[in-house]
């Protein structure tokens, strides 16, 4: 369980920076990151976050 928490706040951190950085909602973050996993270009851990390079 303490895993899923730390995936949690690391999770919650990159929402909040991607908010103040863009002027979008949580919501809109939310959902392009959700995007985003959907289709492997990110992973998102308790150890951080992974951008799959393409192109």
């Amino acid at each position: 369980m303490k895993k899923n928490r730390s995936y949690s706040v690391t999770k919650q951190l990159l929402v909040k920076n991607l908010v103040q950085e863009t002027g979008l909602t949580n919501l809109e973050i939310e959902k392009a990151l959700q995007e985003l996993s959907d289709y492997g270009l990110i992973k998102i851990s308790s150890q951080g976050m992974a951008i799959k390079v393409v192109g």
